[in-house]
């Protein structure tokens, strides 16, 4: 499986793993900074919304599953939050994840 992580600065950075730079000083790391930033703010957004749709995803923060039947559950959950946009279930969140990210 692969990709790569987005962690915050807790974390050191490493080939899996995209953390934020202590202090970004030239262009291309300050690019890099709020790309980050931003990316990772869509996807705390993100898991905020699904854990307030989907309350199995806000049992005190976790899923008692093997990691692997986890992601199954998350992706489940984000399929009928798309499903349920399409059909219109859910246009009230539209809105403030659009501006949002816009910004």
């Amino acid at each position: 499986m692969g990709g790569i992580l987005i962690g915050d600065s807790g974390y050191a950075c490493n080939r899996f793993l995209m953390t934020p730079l202590l202090r970004p000083q030239t262009p291309a790391e300050q690019r890099y900074q709020r790309a980050l930033i931003r990316t990772r703010s869509t996807v705390e957004r993100m898991f905020g919304l699904l854990k307030n749709r989907f309350r199995c995803l806000h049992n005190n923060n976790t899923l008692r599953f093997s990691p692997c039947r986890c992601c199954v559950v998350i992706v489940a959950c984000a399929i009928l939050h798309n499903f349920g946009i399409k059909k219109g279930l859910f246009e009230d969140v539209l809105e403030p994840l659009t501006a949002r990210t816009e910004s």
